[in-house]
């Protein structure tokens, strides 16, 4: 087994170069949730199964696969185990992410509860720097946005759990409120509505600055969202299926998402 630490830049190549280089038979991340899916992305194109090792009490993607979260003796195992499923990648003008994409919505960022100081960090403290440099604002045209990879259920404050992500489809939630970086709690709050589909494009009249897996990145008009369906073979416990019908709203296929 070969272990590998990225640094930020460049790391879809790095990954990609460490993989080519080391022709493993699986892949193991252990990574915020944007190393996630990158690696997941690697392990895609090379047809090579995925274990994700849990990065915290809080890793969403971890979880909702159903890794032991506080037994990491038991999720050692599972990079030896052959048994696989396939999950989604989502993805925006080329980008993967494993969880979502928020554009004017501060959320919640999962990390380590070692590194925590007893308030949990967002997306806006996280995008607050970005901001400063000038490289890209959230226009007013544009609405408060969330893009799931997969249904999430949507609790007060937090992204609650979603069944197994193999559904081929995004959730797409808009809000009520005006974005600007309020809070997810806030627009919740102020009404939303939900909707279901496999791709769609949005077209602010100028690039946006969103948190993709809770990164700050730049966009370009136009935002090219889709779900890569059944992308990624993972190993990790045995899951229920999806079960149940789409949410409310659900469209067959979502074309555009008009702002302005």
């Amino acid at each position: 087994m070969m272990v590998a630490a990225l640094k930020p830049a460049d790391r879809l190549r790095a990954i990609g170069l460490t993989v080519d280089a080391t022709h493993p038979d699986a892949v193991i991340v252990c990574a915020e949730p944007p190393v996630q899916a990158a690696v997941a992305a690697v392990a895609a194109a090379r047809d090579l199964p995925l274990v994700c090792m849990p990065a915290g009490p809080d890793d969403l993607l971890a979880r909702d696969l159903g890794m032991p979260l506080d037994d990491p003796a038991e999720a050692l195992e599972l990079p030896f185990s052959h048994q696989e499923q396939a999950i989604d990648l989502g993805e925006v003008n080329g980008l993967p992410f494993v969880n979502h994409v928020a554009l004017g919505v501060e959320l919640p960022v999962p990390v380590p509860r070692s590194r925590r100081s007893g308030r949990r960090r967002t997306d806006r403290s996280v995008a607050a720097g970005e901001r400063q440099t000038g490289r890209g604002a959230t226009p007013e045209d544009l609405p408060a946005l969330l893009v799931c990879n997969n249904r999430f259920e949507l609790l007060a404050d937090q992204l609650g759990q979603r069944d197994w992500p193999d559904s081929g489809r995004l959730e797409v939630v808009t809000f009520a409120a005006a974005g600007g970086d309020r809070s997810y709690a806030a627009l919740r709050k102020s009404g939303f509505q939900e909707r279901s589909c496999g791709r769609f494009q949005l077209t602010p009249r100028s690039a946006v600055l969103a948190t993709v897996d809770g990164e700050p990145c730049r966009l370009t008009s136009p935002l090219r969202f889709r779900s890569v369906a059944a992308a990624v073979r993972v190993r990790a416990p045995g899951a229920a299926r999806r079960a149940g019908g789409a949410p409310a709203g659900h469209d067959s296929e979502l074309e555009s998402l008009q702002t302005g």
